[in-house]
């Protein structure tokens, strides 16, 4: 009995190998096939992009537009605040109070309404902004506030500037 027993369980093992080498076989091609989609996407030639590189190419187009975005609003900005100091400039001039304004003066003015398209400022501010001179601030201020362009506000018991609601 113990002959046909081992002969028996030899069979067995014998009959479930075989059932199983097809199964091995395929497991090894797969690791094979694996081991090629590594080494290739290692090369940096990888067919098609993978999820992340997906992700990451809709968000750096993201990115891109927001970008593009904020120079067009900067763009705008200054667009509006060389408008309103050359509205102050004409404002100034049709009223008879204004002598020929120089290019640095105009400058100045641009300079000056740019920074208040931000929020208020004191002249010490303005200079710190603009890198500009505190006299061709202050001059610049005076004139501004002339045409009407800009109006003086109280801010934490201090004169600032603001842009004045008539410029707007």
């Amino acid at each position: 009995m113990p002959a046909d027993l081992l002969a028996r369980i030899s069979a067995e093992i014998e009959e479930r190998q075989s059932k199983l080498r097809a199964a091995v076989d395929e497991y090894q091609r797969l690791l094979g096939a694996a081991d090629a989609l590594d080494a290739q996407r290692a090369r940096g030639r990888a067919g098609a992009p993978s999820h992340d590189q997906r992700v990451r190419g809709r968000a750096a187009a993201a990115d891109r537009d927001q970008r593009a975005r904020g120079r067009a609003a900067a763009a705008d900005r200054d667009q509006r605040a060389r408008g309103r100091a050359a509205a102050a400039d004409r404002d100034q001039r049709a009223r008879g109070r204004a002598r020929r304004v120089s290019p640095q003066q105009q400058a100045t003015a641009h300079a000056i309404v740019a920074a208040l398209e931000h929020g208020s400022h004191t002249v010490g501010e303005l200079v710190l902004v603009s890198a500009i001179p505190v006299a061709d601030i202050r001059e610049g201020v005076r004139r501004l506030r002339a045409a009407g362009a800009i109006a003086p506000v109280e801010r934490d018991g201090r004169t600032a500037y603001a842009l004045s609601a008539s410029a707007g």
